[in-house]
């Protein structure tokens, strides 16, 4: 099955190479690009993407339980003038909405930290 929504680390619009300052969501089918930025000083790592609930979203063969962009994307940002970090919480359906919540560390975490989710065994 292929996948639809894409999900990704953006630097600008300009065409022009930036650091990595936000995120966004394409959707395969339609062409649809959504797009939400930190602002300036502010580095964006790679999203990751956690089911909604039980749902064992992608990982599964066959057909999603749910909505292939129901769940939750994961991102650490580093903001430079306040030297510290945060993980970011934004719903899939909706990137350009944002950060839903921040989870703020007193330090800044290295840039390029990589992840990924991995559903609890039933």
């Amino acid at each position: 099955k292929d996948c639809r929504y894409l999900y990704m680390v953006v630097g600008n619009e300009s065409g022009g190479s930036s650091p990595p300052s936000g995120w966004a969501r394409v959707d395969l089918r339609t062409g649809e690009t959504q797009r939400w930025y930190e602002g300036n000083r502010a580095f964006a790592d790679e999203p990751h993407f956690v089911p909604r609930g039980e749902s064992q979203g992608t990982w599964t063969p066959g057909k999603p339980e749910l909505a292939e962009d129901d769940g939750w994307l994961l991102a650490m940002v580093f903001d430079a003038k306040r030297k510290q970090s945060c993980l970011c919480v934004l719903d899939a359906a909706h990137v350009d909405s944002g950060p839903i919540c921040r989870v703020w560390i007193p330090h800044g975490v290295p840039h390029s930290l990589h992840g990924c989710f991995v559903p609890k065994k039933k």
